[in-house]
């Protein structure tokens, strides 16, 4: 799928069909380009604030690809301005404009919904568009394929585990990637504070991901075992859209199970499983796949 966005003005008027489910919230490639208007800022005492504001262009320049992950670089230019607010009535206000540019990665998991992380301690990326540091727990990572809803957006609140950290409230569009990312402190009364905010203004997204590449599957399927009839081996192949416990069990024509072939926690994705029969004698046999509230029965043949 191609895609190709030259101007985006918030709050999200970006005209795209979308019918919510498993989407790419996060395309790279190399030359995808996106632009922020961002605000960070800090304040250890209670007389100044520090911070930058103005706008942020992020450009994928190279990746390196791996069996299990793709490191993507990134240039990133700062064009704003630094200041620094002094609220003691002797000292004025101090601010200078400020023209950089760095370098940094954004790491991508291969398998299961891509887990996006930087390998950078939160201190330095709080006020990032892309916090997104390694030791957020599963449940609170980055996955740059998400859920969506019906406008083709998801919102994922996640902060570090600790007690001094901050709360990162992002918004990603289907397709284009985060246009909204908030930064507070989760503890406001203790030491130095940390706030920011970037808003979208722009991108051009050469690729997005499709459900092939990713090999996540849209909806639930249990495939018939090849060979079948067989003996003594066969495969049963299935799909689930999403992670969830599931279960395949195989049962006689009596009701009993048989065999269990996967009793567990499964990521999304395409799947195969392996079933040795040399322990029951001929005859129809059924097998069972369970996963939350959708089931599939298919029958199966041993014929020795």
């Amino acid at each position: 799928m191609k895609l190709t966005l030259l101007s985006l003005i918030l709050p999200f008027s970006v005209c795209l069909s979308q019918q919510g489910g498993l989407a790419d919230v996060f395309p790279l490639s190399v030359g995808n380009e996106w632009t922020y208007h961002s605000l960070a800022w800090s304040d250890g005492d209670p007389y100044n604030a520090v911070g930058d504001s103005g706008m942020v262009y992020f450009t994928v320049v190279d990746s390196i690809t791996t069996s299990d992950s793709t490191r993507w670089i990134f240039r990133e230019v700062h064009d704003g301005w630094h200041f620094i607010d002094v609220w003691y009535w002797s000292d004025p206000d101090k601010l200078w404009q400020v023209k950089d540019t760095l370098f940094f990665e954004i790491v991508e998991s291969n398998t299961g919904r891509h887990r996006l992380l930087r390998n950078e301690v939160e201190w330095v990326v709080w006020g990032s568009v892309f916090p997104w540091f390694p030791n957020l727990t599963d449940t609170t990572a980055i996955y740059r394929y998400a859920e969506v809803d019906a406008r083709g957006l998801v919102r994922l609140i996640t902060r570090d585990p600790r007690y001094y950290s901050n709360e990162y409230d992002m918004t990603f569009k289907s397709g284009i990637g985060p246009v909204e990312v908030i930064s507070t402190p989760v503890n406001p009364t203790a030491g130095t504070h940390y706030w920011a905010n970037h808003y979208l203004l722009g991108a051009i997204v050469s690729s997005v991901l499709d459900d092939k590449h990713l090999g996540i599957p849209k909806g639930f399927l249990l495939h018939q075992n090849y060979p079948n009839p067989f003996n003594p081996s066969t495969t049963i192949e299935y799909q689930l859209p999403r992670r969830g416990y599931v279960s395949l069990r195989v049962f006689n024509l009596l009701g009993q199970v048989v065999a269990v072939l996967v009793d567990d926690v499964q990521e999304a994705g395409h799947k195969s499983v392996a079933f040795n029969a040399s322990h029951l004698p001929s005859g129809v046999y059924l097998y069972r796949l369970a996963a939350g509230e959708l089931t599939e029965t298919k029958k199966l043949v041993v014929l020795k």
